[in-house]
């Protein structure tokens, strides 16, 4: 009758949250609710707290006290530690493991008060009564399941906790985790197995059923859910209200407090496996079972971080909450997560993989008129990163878009987009006829509006620019776009990429995306997160892109799968379709610890191998409650990891070689202060302090392990179809790039500055990174004191250049590209688009600096070109007609050398002496037969003409044009080729 008593109460509790008011938000939203009201919407968010978590914390307390009574006041003084700390937990989200946590410290101070209480009273701590699910012989392993448990990543001990010892079935743990049920099954089997091989190797054997824990309690009635809310209300009051709750409970809870603070939660996962484990461990501990099978094969699904909660509320202008709004994390990407404000605007995301970090979020009321959106920030811890948002929407800007053929024919089903600093800010699908409405956040800019249909093609206007400061700007405030867009698709472009793994064998599903689109005549690259960017190998694993712009330009395809490196695919061509050789990521896991020996929690550590440039493989983790953390990053690379934190600092490891198929273990970390170098920048030229100068700490990598291999050459695909070779990313050390890890910092209102780093040797530099920088030894002392006098540059101001272009006839050239260098060889683009406009004029901005200035007309039939004085703010250039050079290219062996890059840059005549051209470089290809075509040739200059053998750039010749119109060039050969 007992036990059924008991059930029945547990049932009771169950059914209490199932049914309350409240049981339909999540915890987060309960303790928010708790903190944030008064009276009875206070009560009843506290109540369903206790409604949902309330079996779990009696369960553990009957389970680890032998008396009912005891374990009756363990679980209410758990309720009054959280009504007392709600407001400072750090993981909302996260409520269960820390109740969890809680309930178990708090059983064993309950049960070392009772001892304590016992020896006072002249008994002794071996007569305490028999405790039904404890066994004394369980003391050591106790300790021993900590040790190994804590070693356990959290996905596989969230399932065990689940699973195990909630008693949860398969199905409703899944639920409860996120997870499909093959997928929980796989982290069950494969956390025993863990589990059970770290024991085997510490000499204890587990029984095949040595993790059937029992959630059986003492046949009593818990305490009523009401009176726990009550005596919880009155301790977290702290005033005269505390006063009514019984001393020894209150006492309880006050021994308790300090502890929650730093608890380990797998230190009491262990303890309670340890106490529920007794009956079934005794066998397995007296024998050695034979060898476990093999743990089954960790999935891609589990390789993948827990999910983080963005979290926040959406307001309208007058500060009101607006409920029903749709609410998109990374919006129209094939990262999007979508979510609906509730009745007072608050909203809550799952957010798959556990970073939110430069993602946007993007707002839509439920009438669609108006929007609101905002971005993460990078390298987010997560308490900031789990921290609320506050959202505000405003009526919406228009953007009326018309898609047609060239011919003008509307297009129907054109897939249209808004983007810019946030990502994709609106999309919608053209009407039959081609005319489609955008609505962006009014406080948003906007980069491009792209237009795209499968098998028709792809179109963009651009608003990128320079702000007044001539500054890279990341697009036009919605306020200034036109009212219409006019896009025009023609003349797709196709590409094929097939997905093959390690094994040779074509995977499917695989999604790869395009990076940086690009057509003629446009000054920027397209690159943003878009579903419209991106194709799904198929079961034959071939992605087929058939929208792709014409250009002349590059297109680089990588896999967006985290099973694999994003920038190991390596395309060869087979036939019309481009293999991409996939190389699975690989894992660097290890752990960080505090000076003391406890595990440091949320600490940053990153990753950076040895690939060239932007092709090196990285990877960025958090550690988790236990200090353990793991990365994927690209195998066969050597790594600098390290820790990067404003407060700790720790040797970094300089030669962590990552192999294929193999995780790299035990990658660790103890933290200490560090050694804070600090110093004064001054002015070489003055003396004077130098504010705002960049200081940076290098510290490099030593010679690589044996056993690195090159990769093997690599392509990009032309804009026409055709493929260019690349320079292979070197998977053997390269000489000429060293892999190294910087911390800098910029220097104040005084030149001061201070960087925080581990022990090491370091060049420390400032100003120019040309510079030569220092040579210095960090050892453990507490600072370093190293000031720098540095050459500071001149500042160089920005100013804006006006323009005109016209044709031999006199007449303005309309749509002329317009380009500009200055004297050190930047490009730089204008504020607006720079193309000649219906009158002939432009303008663009640019540095106060002595510049070259190119005008070609939109066909290329014509040209112009000026230098610029340093102050000089208009011009007017006369474009003439061009030439064009032909030409034909055969390899080493006298074969036509098809799909071969061709580039040339030119030199001018100046009162009879030749002088070099700007850092303007133009590009050709050869065709199948390996003829190739030089267009919009100055006239009367001189161009040189390169191509590439490996790594190094030969001289095929000059082109030399003395007249408008067509050069031949004859036949070149590579093995006849100089330098």
């Amino acid at each position: 009758m007992q036990r059924d008593a008991a059930g029945e109460t547990l049932r009771q509790i169950r059914t209490l949250y199932a049914t309350g008011a409240a049981g339909g938000l999540s915890d987060g939203q309960l303790v928010e609710r708790f903190l944030d009201r008064d009276g009875l919407d206070r009560e009843d968010a506290f109540s369903a707290l206790v409604h949902r978590h309330g079996p779990m914390v009696l369960a553990v307390c009957r389970r680890m006290l032998a008396s009912p009574a005891d374990a009756d006041d363990a679980f209410q003084a758990v309720f009054l530690v959280l009504a007392r700390k709600a407001g400072s937990l750090r993981r909302v989200d996260r409520l269960k493991p820390w109740l969890y946590g809680a309930a178990v410290r708090t059983a064993r101070e309950s049960r070392r008060r009772s001892a304590r209480l016992r020896v006072r009273e002249g008994g002794g701590l071996d007569h305490e009564p028999p405790c039904p699910a404890l066994d004394p012989d369980l003391f050591e392993l106790r300790a021993l399941l900590d040790e190994e448990l804590d070693r356990l990543p959290g996905r596989f001990r969230e399932p065990l906790l689940l699973c195990e010892l909630e008693g949860a079935s398969r199905q409703d743990a899944a639920r409860r985790l996120g997870l499909p049920e093959g997928t929980l099954s796989s982290r069950l089997a494969r956390g025993r197995s863990l589990l059970r091989d770290r024991l085997t190797r510490r000499g204890v054997a587990l029984g095949a059923g040595a993790l059937a824990i029992s959630l059986d309690g003492p046949a009593t009635a818990g305490p009523t859910v009401a009176a726990t809310v009550r005596l919880a209300l009155n301790f977290a009051a702290r005033g005269p209200a505390a006063g009514t709750v019984p001393t020894a409970l209150a006492s309880l809870a006050e021994g308790v407090l300090p502890m929650v603070a730093t608890f380990k939660l797998k230190t009491v996962l262990a303890a309670a496996l340890a106490l529920g484990l007794a009956a079934c461990l005794s066998a397995g501990l007296a024998s050695q079972p034979p060898d476990p099978p093999p743990a089954p094969a960790i999935t891609e699904a589990e390789t993948k971080p827990e999910p983080i909660a963005a979290r926040g509320v959406v307001v309208d202008e007058s500060g009101a909450a607006v409920a029903g709004a749709e609410v998109r994390f990374a919006a129209y990407s094939i990262l999007e997560v979508r979510g609906v404000t509730g009745p007072d605007g608050g909203f809550a995301l799952s957010i798959p993989g556990g970073r939110v970090d430069g993602r946007p979020l993007l707002v839509r009321t439920a009438d669609g008129r108006k929007l609101g959106a905002t971005e993460y920030g990078y390298n987010l811890s997560r308490a900031e990163a789990v921290a609320p948002v506050r959202i505000v929407v405003k009526p919406g800007r228009p953007v009326d878009v018309r898609v047609t053929r060239p011919n003008l024919e509307p297009i129907a089903g054109a897939e249209v987009e808004a983007a810019g600093d946030l990502g994709g800010l609106d999309h919608a699908t053209t009407d039959a006829h081609g005319a489609a409405r955008l609505l962006v956040p009014p406080d948003a800019e906007v980069s491009w509006i792209v237009a795209q249909k499968k098998a028709t093609g792809y179109d963009y206007a651009e608003f990128e620019g320079l702000d007044e400061s001539g500054r890279a700007r990341r697009g036009t405030p919605a306020g200034m776009l036109p009212a219409v867009v006019a896009l025009t698709l023609d003349a797709p472009r196709t590409v094929r990429v097939k997905a093959l793994g390690g094994d040779g064998k074509p995977v499917a599903g695989v999604d790869f995306y395009v990076w940086t689109l690009h057509k003629d005549g446009r000054q920027s690259l397209v690159n943003y997160m878009s579903r419209l960017h991106h194709a799904t190998a198929d079961a034959d694993g071939i992605a087929t892109f058939d929208w792709l712009p014409k250009t002349q330009s590059n297109f680089a395809f990588f896999p967006t799968s985290a099973a694999y490196a994003h920038r190991r695919a390596v395309l060869q061509r087979d036939g019309e379709t481009y293999v991409a050789r996939l190389a699975r990521t690989e894992t660097i896991r290890g752990r960080v610890w505090l000076p003391d020996g406890s595990p440091a929690s949320d600490v940053r550590v990153v990753a950076m191998g040895s690939g060239r440039g932007l092709e090196h493989g990285s990877g960025r983790g958090r550690t988790e409650a236990d200090g353990s953390y793991e990365m994927a990053v690209p195998p066969g690379e050597v790594y600098i990891v390290y820790v990067e934190d404003e407060n700790w600092a720790a040797p970094s490891r300089l030669d962590v070689f990552v192999r294929g198929g193999k995780p790299v273990e035990g990658v660790d970390f103890r933290l200490g202060k560090g050694t804070v170098v600090r110093g004064t920048v001054t002015s070489e030229l003055n003396g004077r302090p130098a504010v705002g100068e960049l200081v940076v700490l290098t510290e490099n990598a030593k010679e690589p392990p044996e056993g690195l291999e090159p990769e093997p050459e690599s392509y990009e695909i032309m804009g026409d179809g055709r493929p260019i070779r690349t320079i292979p990313v070197p998977r053997s050390w390269d000489p000429g790039f060293r892999l190294s890890r910087q911390a800098h910092a910029t220097t104040d209102g005084r030149g001061r500055y201070a960087i925080r780093v581990g022990p090491g040797d370091y060049e420390l530099k400032a100003g120019s990174m040309q510079a030569k920088g220092e040579a210095i030894t960090v050892a453990n002392e507490p600072e370093l004191v190293h000031d720098l006098r540095v050459r500071i540059e001149p500042r160089v101001r920005e100013i804006l250049l006006t323009g005109m272009a016209f044709g031999p006839d006199g007449k303005p050239v309309v749509g002329a590209d317009v380009r500009i260098n200055d004297e050190e060889g930047r490009q730089v683009f204008g504020m607006f688009p720079t193309r000649t406009d219906a009158d002939g004029r432009f303008r663009i901005q640019r540095t106060a600096l002595k510049a070259h200035l190119e005008v070609k007309s939109a066909d290329g039939s014509l040209a112009g070109f000026a230098e610029i004085a340093r102050d000089q703010k208009d011009v007017s250039l006369s474009l003439d007609p061009t030439a064009s050079a032909s030409g034909g290219l055969l390899d080493d062996v006298g074969q036509r050398a098809a799909g071969k890059e061709i580039t040339y840059w030119g030199r001018w005549i100046v009162a009879g002496e030749q002088r070099a051209g700007p850092t303007f470089i133009w590009r050709a290809m050869t065709d199948d037969e390996g003829r190739f075509t030089l267009p919009s040739l100055l006239v009367g200059w001189t161009y040189e003409v390169f191509t590439m053998r490996g790594n190094d750039a030969v001289k095929l010749g000059v082109a030399a044009p003395k007249a408008p119109g067509p050069l031949d060039l004859g036949t070149l050969r590579m093995r006849d080729l100089g330098k």
